[in-house]
Parts: structure tokens; C-alpha cells; sequence
């Protein structure tokens, strides 16, 4: 149900702030994510499973840049989109290219399958080669460094931002609103891709964690922190306008 709050409101608030299209990819992208998670994880359905499985992975390289973008364009209170931006979309251009024979290779019975047998072998899920390069769990760790080093260089341009505006500028009631909600959506992202590390070290370790009560709590509480930043934008509105930094 977030989710459709998310693409409603950005729907109706896009000519007020364009640079909400970037939150709205970045959320998107997290949400298709954990749509594939709930279908494996907390709901099994092999149907779901195979069409949300490595189909979307270079949308999942795609969090970070989207992470970027956004704040990158909040802080300066514009729409910025330069070519070189083009460059940020290589790793999920890869992605797709190494994709492609699983794409296209097998049938979606097949898939569905592959599905049924590694939910029934978990220990088999990991060393899974889910394109022609790398395996299941080589996929997740290149993944979750990608987003950490976004999620790393958009922290340090808030917190630039913070610093050089601290002195200098009175903050009015938008832009202070605003600006917490940038500090609550990185630390809900780092608690995310804790959370996922940690899901996938343990799976590791323990190739039927997945099947564990514990497994069970983690992938509720990235379900519960994904649903609260979708609806952070219909219970914050303000979030929608951005800063709105006085033009001199």
C-alpha cells in the first residue's frame, strides 16, 4: 500500500519539485527489492519469486546514483541531470549485458524451478550463478559496496551542506524540515544495508538461516523501514517541495 502512496504523490507533486522523480526511483528501486525478499522469504510463492529474481538487479545497482542524484539536487534546490551523470549507469548497463542469457536462455518453467529447488537446498542458493560472471552471493556484495560508497559520498554532501549553513543561515520551518528528513532517509539507508549485510553474512555462514525465526524478524524490519520512508512523503508533505532556497 506504500508504494502506491509513493507513486500517487509524486504524481500529483512532480511540477513542484522535479527532483522528487529521484526519491521516487530511489524508493521504487527499494521496494522492488524487498517485493522479491517478501515472495522468497516471508511469503514463498515460486510464481512471484521467478519474475522479481535477477531480472531487476541492475535496478538494484541503481539505488546509490538515484541516492546522489536526489540529495545532490535538494541541496542545491535544482534539477540538475549532466552527461556525465551518464557514467553513474554503467555497473547496472553491465549488469544487464550479464543478465541477459538467464533472461532470455530460460523459459519462465524453468525459472520457476530453479526457484522450487533452491527454496527446498538454501545451501545451493548462494554459489547460484544468476548471470555469467558471478554467483549469487559475489552479486550481493558487489551490490551492497556500490550503494555503501553512495550512501557514504551523499552523507558527506549533507553534512557539508549542514556545516556551511549551520553559521550563516537561518534555517525557516520548510527547510528545517526538510533537512531532517535527508538525515532520517540516510540513517534509515545505513540501518537497511546493515540489516542486509548481515542477512547475507549470515546466510553464509548458515545456509538454512533463511529458514530461521530470526531471518524472519530481519526481513520484516527492512519491510517496516522501507514502508515508513514511502510514507514519510504523504505524512510529511513538505518533504515534496524541497528546500526552497531564496534566489539572490
Amino acid at each position: 500500500a506504500s508504494f502506491f502512496v509513493l507513486i500517487i504523490m509524486t504524481v500529483f507533486n512532480w511540477s513542484k519539485n522535479r527532483n522528487i522523480i529521484f526519491l521516487t526511483l530511489l524508493l521504487t528501486s527499494i521496494n522492488i527489492w524487498a517485493i522479491l525478499h517478501y515472495w522468497l522469504v516471508i511469503d514463498f510463492n515460486e510464481q512471484m519469486a521467478a519474475i522479481f529474481s535477477n531480472h531487476f538487479t541492475p535496478i538494484y545497482l541503481m539505488i546509490g546514483p538515484f541516492l546522489y542524484f536526489y540529495v545532490r539536487g535538494v541541496i542545491k534546490d535544482d534539477f540538475i541531470w549532466k552527461k556525465t551523470d551518464l557514467f553513474h549507469l554503467i555497473p547496472a548497463a553491465v549488469q544487464i549485458a550479464l543478465i541477459l542469457p538467464y533472461t532470455f536462455r530460460y523459459t519462465y518453467e524453468e525459472k520457476v524451478n530453479l526457484i522450487l529447488y533452491l527454496h527446498n537446498n538454501p545451501s545451493d542458493y548462494l554459489e547460484t550463478y544468476f548471470n555469467s560472471v558471478f554467483n549469487a552471493l559475489q552479486t550481493g556484495a558487489i551490490r551492497l559496496a556500490y550503494f555503501a560508497i553512495y550512501l557514504i559520498f551523499s552523507s558527506f554532501l549533507l553534512i557539508k551542506y549542514l556545516l556551511r549553513s549551520n553559521g550563516s543561515v537561518v534555517l525557516n520551518i520548510q527547510r528545517h524540515i526538510v533537512l531532517r528528513w535527508l538525515i532520517f532517509l540516510h540513517v534509515s539507508l545505513l540501518l537497511i544495508l546493515g540489516l542486509y549485510i548481515y542477512l547475507i553474512y549470515q546466510s553464509n555462514v548458515d545456509h538454512n538461516f533463511a529458514l530461521t525465526s530470526q531471518s524472519y524478524t530481519l526481513q520484516n524490519s527492512l519491510a517496516f523501514l522501507i514502508s515508513i520512508n514511502n510514507l514519510s512523503l504523504f505524512l510529511i508533505p513538505e518533504i515534496m517541495f524541497g528546500l526552497i532556497i531564496p534566489k539572490k
